[in-house]
């Protein structure tokens, strides 16, 4: 499943970027930042400072990783993200319908040329719009 996001990510132009939320100890970007390189930046968000010390130790030689400590949660957590990114609190993605919510929040923008991306790691399943 590694692959085939970053197949779709990969289809984004030159300096796109990219936010993981929940992004854990980093595994998923490591392989996406290796894949797609001209990716202005990869922000890993994560409630875990644990989780964002192990990304931060694994993704170190990469220039375009950002790291970001917030619950995605909580309701402020859009907070803590700065410039470009545009979001609005919601409840965790456990579901399309979650999925559904978070696209359809007023506030957050995926603008063409740009992916929303689900991966449901349970499931290796990727819901793409």
């Amino acid at each position: 499943m590694r692959q085939r996001f970053a197949n779709l990510v990969s289809t984004l132009p030159p300096g796109a970027r990219v936010l993981e939320l929940g992004a854990g100890p980093g595994y998923l970007a490591d392989f996406v930042l290796q894949s797609c390189p001209n990716l202005e930046s990869y922000t890993l968000l994560d409630f875990s400072e644990h989780m964002l010390e192990l990304s931060q130790k694994r993704l170190a030689g990469f220039e375009a990783a950002r790291f970001v400590k917030a619950d995605f949660k909580a309701q402020d957590w859009h907070r803590a993200l700065a410039p470009p990114y545009t979001a609005q609190p919601v409840r965790a993605l456990r579901s399309q319908d979650a999925a559904e919510e978070l696209k359809g929040t007023e506030g957050l923008k995926v603008i063409p040329p740009s992916l929303f991306l689900l991966w449901e790691n349970k499931d290796d399943e990727v819901i793409e719009d």
